[in-house]
C-alpha cells in the first residue's frame, strides 16, 4: 500500500476501504500540520485544522476530478480553513475586547 499511487488509495478510500485512509492520513499529514504551523496557529488550532480538513476530504472526495492531485487540494483547503481560523479568532477576539470595555464603562 505505501507504494501505491495516490490515485488509486482515492479510489479506494472512496470504497471505504480504511487502510487507503489511513496511507492518505500518513502520507498527507504533516503537509496539514506544517501549514497550521506556518500560519502560527497554536496546538490546538493545528488539531482543529487537521480534522477539518480531512472533514472537507470525506465531504468532497467524491468531487475531486483529479484524485492524484488530492495532496495540492489538502494543502489549499489546509489554507484557506487556517485562514478561517484565523479570521474567527480575531473575532472572538473583538468580541471580548468590546465586552470588557464595556464593562469598565
Amino acid at each position: 500500500m505505501e507504494f501505491a499511487p495516490v490515485a488509486h488509495l482515492v479510489d479506494k478510500a472512496r470504497s471505504g476501504d480504511t487502510s487507503c485512509w489511513t496511507e492518505l492520513v500518513s502520507r498527507f499529514g504533516g503537509v496539514i500540520t506544517a501549514t497550521g504551523r506556518r500560519f502560527r496557529l497554536p496546538p490546538a488550532g493545528v488539531a482543529e485544522l487537521e480534522q477539518t480538513t480531512w472533514l472537507r476530504l470525506v465531504e468532497n472526495l467524491y468531487c475531486i476530478d483529479e484524485p492524484g492531485r488530492v495532496g495540492e487540494w489538502l494543502a489549499t483547503t489546509a489554507r484557506r480553513e487556517a485562514r478561517q481560523l484565523l479570521k474567527r479568532a480575531a473575532i472572538r477576539r473583538a468580541r471580548e475586547a468590546h465586552i470588557l470595555s464595556s464593562m469598565s464603562d
